[in-house]
């Protein structure tokens, strides 16, 4: 059997990005993540529930691509690496812990980025209930003699499936920066890598070059700083970079 077009990933691009190209990504990113989590609520409408949770969290990864992308201009050197990043799932669905964080009130900085850290379970959690809500598996008995099989749609509910599509609906539809092209050089000038983690330099400096050039409103503007105050030492000024971890 031949295709009309080439291997879908056969050209893939592996390179350096312009902030141009950037803005692009992230634009498309979102797009993307909108429709996933507009295809998801059809599947709950028509009580499709574990495909409905499972674009809940392609929505989730899709929007996590975001920062990601936005690495890729700080990644001159190792932007191979930063690709392979841009590419993984578990990488990318981070976001889904903030809209809980904020019912919790939780604003503790270090606690953040502990639970958002490539190595916590939670990040695990979310891709193995993707795998979970796609395909059948075999699940150890108690007594550990034999196995018997999960079926995706006996697992699932529709309050399960409601509570993921509203965790993505808060973080798909967040009113946050507009990264155009003229927010990426800021994000640029501010931010730099440092052991595969982004940090920025100042980020009050940083939100107020956003705010300046209108890429974020003085609404949101105000939330960030007044969060940023409560989270950080008055004498601390160099901190984890990624605008989503700001509540």
């Amino acid at each position: 059997m031949e295709f009309a077009t080439p291997l879908p990933l056969e050209n893939q691009y592996n390179s350096v990005v312009t902030c141009a190209e950037a803005a692009e990504g992230i634009h498309v990113s979102l797009l993307n993540a909108k429709e996933l989590l507009a295809d998801g609520q059809i599947l709950f409408d028509n009580a499709r529930y574990p495909r409905a949770i499972a674009l809940a969290v392609l929505a989730i990864e899709e929007y996590g691509k975001v920062e990601k992308i936005k690495e890729l201009l700080l990644s001159k050197q190792k932007v191979s690496s930063a690709w392979r990043e841009v590419r993984s799932h578990k990488s990318k669905n981070y976001p889904w812990l903030f809209p809980l964080l904020k019912q919790l009130g939780l604003n503790d900085k270090d606690a953040l980025l502990a639970l958002t850290a490539k190595e916590n379970n939670s990040l695990k959690f979310l891709d193995q209930l993707k795998q979970i809500c796609f395909y059948t598996e075999a699940i150890k008995k108690e007594d550990k003699k034999g196995c018997y099989w999960w079926l995706p749609s006996e697992i699932t509910d529709a309050d399960l499936a409601r509570f993921y599509l509203s965790n993505a609906d808060i973080i798909v539809n967040d009113d946050g920066i507009m990264w155009t092209e003229g927010a990426l050089s800021v994000y640029i000038q501010h931010n730099y890598l440092q052991d595969g983690k982004c940090f920025t330099k100042d980020q009050v400096l940083y939100y107020q070059a956003l705010r300046d050039g209108k890429h974020i409103t003085e609404d949101r503007f105000t939330r960030i700083i007044e969060n940023v105050k409560r989270m950080q030492p008055p004498t601390n000024n160099v901190s984890e970079g990624s605008d989503n971890k700001t509540l």
